[in-house]
């Protein structure tokens, strides 16, 4: 089991740490002689497990036995990897290669990984990193967050020309293409972390057009309907999609329509950040698959009800949202979920066509089983009010029916709607 395993590496820590104590510059200058790869094999590893290990504790060991490696004996081996003698830059070198590993640049996985790209520009080679992050991105095990972060950060590298400048007799070489066509593999394999790394290529030009189309045949060729994990396989799609706008590129159309992936997954932070992205760079809706959309809507489909707000409508397709909007049969989440979203001076037609509709919607007194469901979209209205009533008042909107409504509301006994009602007024 992972805790099990997490014993042995850090009971291994442990030795390794009493080792660097143990040993004597004599003895570990005659180690180094004899076997010239084990020192900067030991550093590496010692390295990886400080940026990669998903276990904080584990990370926080790597550090105490980088400390007293490099304590202990970094006069003694790093004028060989810096390829001089000068024991100032030496010491220097020791100095800020130590504090690279604190407590507090490991905390979190993130933060941990983002020491690569330091160690990278004080001339470590990016080969040294690159396998471990395909291992990230390839691992059965390895959880969809966290083949994201090593996608984002595989991509980066591969973006960057930091040239190697540390004597380090390890770490394989590495070709663009090589690591592309693992990334392939893995996708066909149904690995969509890999389709996911391969977005994150694609957002940096790092792919020819044949990789791109080999990448759309797979994507036609997923089953949305096969017990993957359906959220992660929906986000790199759409991240793959996002990606060509990201890229300035001309953007490709996805096979599977857009309106099947919303109706077949659930609206996940990721998921939504993807489709909010996707929405925002959308420039024009078809009449039909707007109608489409809207009829998703009214069946309760959070996906779009998160993001949908973002994209650029005309009137008449606001005037669709709107009467979403005011159909007390529409679930309340999921109308407060479009208001909360709103951007009423995003375009000419949002306060006249908007702002009506939300001083309407303050009356909204629906009930359900649940109770003063109306209450979430009383709240929600309330909200974009008082995000936006700075924006109202320069537009010398007519505020005065809001101002009955809201004292209305101030008068009502739940405390979060009357606190909200005044910090409006």
């Amino acid at each position: 089991s992972f805790v099990q395993t997490s014993q042995i590496r850090d009971a291994s820590c442990f030795c390794l740490w009493a080792v660097c104590r143990f040993l004597s510059k004599h003895q570990f200058a005659q180690l180094k002689k004899e076997y010239p790869k084990l020192v900067p094999t030991f550093l590496l590893d010692l390295v990886s497990i400080s940026i990669f290990d998903e276990d904080f504790t584990m990370r926080r060991c790597g550090i105490a036995v980088i400390q007293e490696l490099v304590g202990r004996f970094g006069a003694d081996f790093l004028g060989d990897v810096l390829g001089t003698t000068d024991t100032a830059m030496i010491g220097e070198f020791s100095i800020k290669f130590v504090e690279l590993f604190g407590s507090s640049t490991v905390g979190s996985l993130a933060d941990s990984h983002d020491v690569m790209h330091s160690l990278i520009k004080m001339g470590f080679s990016p080969a040294l990193f690159i396998h471990r992050l395909l291992d990230e991105i390839s691992a059965d095990l390895s959880s969809f967050e966290l083949q994201k972060l090593g996608s984002h950060h595989l991509a980066l590298i591969l973006s960057s020309d930091f040239e190697p400048l540390l004597a380090l007799p390890i770490g394989e070489p590495f070709e663009k293409f090589t690591i592309i066509a693992t990334l392939l593999k893995e996708f066909k394999r149904g690995n969509h972390g890999a389709l996911y790394a391969l977005a994150e290529m694609n957002c940096g030009r790092l792919l020819e057009e044949e990789t791109i189309e080999k990448v759309f045949e797979g994507i036609e060729n997923t089953n949305l309907d096969v017990h993957f994990p359906i959220a992660g396989m929906g986000e790199s799609i759409m991240h793959w999609h996002n990606s060509f706008a990201a890229a300035n590129t001309a953007s490709h159309n996805l096979s599977p329509s857009i309106t099947g992936i919303i109706q077949k997954m659930d609206a996940t932070p990721g998921l939504v950040s993807e489709f909010q992205i996707h929405f925002k760079n959308l420039h024009n809706f078809e009449v039909s698959e707007f109608s489409a959309l809207c009829r998703q809507i009214r069946s309760g489909n959070k996906l779009l009800a998160a993001s949908i707000m973002l994209a650029k409508m005309d009137a008449h397709q606001l005037r669709q949202l709107c009467s979403v909007l005011v159909d007390k049969s529409v679930d309340a989440e999921i109308r407060a979920t479009l208001i909360s979203k709103m951007n009423i001076g995003k375009n000419i037609h949002n306060i006249s066509l908007l702002f009506p509709t939300l001083i309407g919607l303050l009356d909204d007194y629906t009930t359900s089983e649940q109770g003063d469901v109306g209450l979430k979209v009383r709240l929600a209205c309330i909200e974009i009010f008082h995000q936006n009533i700075g924006m109202l008042k320069k537009e010398n909107q007519d505020l005065t029916e809001l101002q009955m409504k809201l004292l209305r509301i101030a008068g009502e006994t739940i405390d979060k709607l009357r606190a909200s009602a005044f910090s409006v007024l």
